[in-house]
């Protein structure tokens, strides 16, 4: 479905994860990323995110 790449986000100084789907996957990759995405947005820890 993708790859999930370690990374630092140098304006909040803090690791992230970023994920790399490829446009041939298709819509319903693009929607569980969305949905992974949205899931993320609800933790409000700054070590989980």
């Amino acid at each position: 479905m993708g790859e999930v790449w370690e990374a630092q986000d140098e304006t909040l100084d803090r690791r992230v994860a970023v994920k790399v789907i490829s446009l041939l996957a298709g819509a319903e990759a693009e929607g569980a990323t969305r949905r992974a995405a949205e899931d993320g947005q609800r933790f409000s820890q700054t070590e989980v995110s």
